[in-house]
């Protein structure tokens, strides 16, 4: 046992020499070492080079380096114009809870230039829906799979779906949305989904950690959809690691402007 703690060190030595022997490591190659550490230490090394190499390139104009490559780990949603992209990951480390990181790179338009938005991972989101505005330093923590672009008059906003490792039991995907106010600042939260007359913020969807849920987007019928979650049994309501998909599906499709909610959507 000795000798097997002491070569586990040697190795994680090694890696921690080495890592900081590469100046100019990209996120690629960084990336790979975030997921295959099994040293906090080591994770919180790599995940500090990964935050400053994105203001770095951003400095240097590089940041469309994600057009090209794809990098396993990192989430990227972007506009169809790529003047705004939200760039997200997670950070497991074996003393903590899942952390998550992300930029969003977005174009001020009578500005004539782009700003890098860091998000910061401090607080919980709530099941259930949501009617409160979030700013990116106070932010509940999500990887977005998939941004839809959409705009009322001439303002743009960009609805986000994502998904959350809540914990051991249970995972969460979210529908949100973001907007640039008129102070030129990213918010999250516009009230354009509406649910039986009543518009709110972004929904939250909680469910069993071995069992999956869909939320996608139909670009053809400009509909967002989801499986209806239930738990396994009626003693079990709110009791979310028993929830799962009941073959029934849910959704909001747009309608000049708002996301009208549908009940028991039929395919």
């Amino acid at each position: 046992m000795y000798y097997k703690i002491k070569l586990i060190f040697f190795l994680n030595l090694l890696f921690f020499l080495n890592l900081n022997a590469q100046e100019n490591t990209s996120f690629k190659e960084l990336f790979n070492k975030l997921y295959s550490s099994e040293n906090d230490s080591v994770t919180e090394i790599v995940n500090s080079k990964i935050l400053k190499l994105f203001e770095t390139e951003f400095i240097s104009n590089n940041l469309n380096y994600f057009d090209t490559v794809k990098i396993k780990n990192l989430s990227i949603a972007a506009s169809s114009d790529k003047k705004l992209i939200v760039y997200t990951w997670s950070v497991k480390k074996f003393s903590e809870k899942i952390k998550y990181y992300g930029f969003i790179n977005y174009f001020i338009k009578n500005r004539g230039k782009f700003y890098l938005e860091p998000l910061n991972f401090n607080t919980e989101i709530i099941t259930g829906i949501s009617e409160n505005i979030i700013y990116p330093n106070n932010w509940y923590g999500a990887q977005y799979y998939n941004l839809i672009e959409k705009k009322i008059k001439r303002a743009k906003y960009y609805v986000l779906l994502g998904w959350n490792a809540n914990d051991d039991f249970t995972n969460k995907k979210i529908i949100d949305n973001l907007f640039i106010n008129e102070d030129d600042e990213i918010v999250f939260g516009k009230p354009i989904f509406e649910v039986n007359g009543k518009k709110i913020s972004r929904f939250v969807f909680e469910y069993g950690e071995r069992l999956s849920m869909n939320l996608k987007y139909d670009k053809k019928n400009d509909l967002i959809f989801w499986d209806h979650l239930s738990p396994s049994k009626p003693e079990l309501v709110n009791s979310y690691s028993y929830y799962g998909p009941d073959l029934s599906f849910d959704g909001l499709k747009y309608e000049k402007g708002i996301w009208q909610f549908i009940e028991d959507i039929q395919f």
